[in-house]
Parts: C-alpha cells; structure tokens; sequence
C-alpha cells in the first residue's frame, strides 16, 4: 500500500469515526453493493447513494 493510500484510508476512518461525509473519498460513480440480508435496497450509486447507505446503517445504533 503506497503512503498516499494509507493517508486516504486513514482519512476515511477519521471521517467514519466522526460520522462526517465520506462521499469526498469515492469516485463519483461508486456503486455500493449490499449484502443479501440487507433490507433496503441492493445497490446504491454515487454520492447519494453512499450517503443514503451510511444514513440507513447510523440510524440503527445509539451509539457507532
């Protein structure tokens, strides 16, 4: 992994960890795919969609 990627990764655990926007660390055109289970829908696009995802996932824990 070179040091740019490593301060990007570390970046988006920052960001993760504050629950702060992560869309700035994907490309615009992401797609996230989910797990079977998972009980919204299956594939979320874009910025948009990773921050729909990450509002579904948060909403569910008191505390993350």
């Amino acid at each position: 992994m070179s040091k740019a990627q490593l301060e990007a990764l570390r970046g988006l655990n920052v960001a993760f960890n504050e629950r702060a926007d992560w869309a700035a660390f994907y490309a615009p055109g992401a797609e996230f795919h989910m797990p079977v289970e998972w009980p919204e829908e299956p594939v979320y696009r874009g910025e948009e969609g990773l921050r729909k995802v990450v509002q579904l996932w948060t909403e569910n824990f008191d505390e993350y």
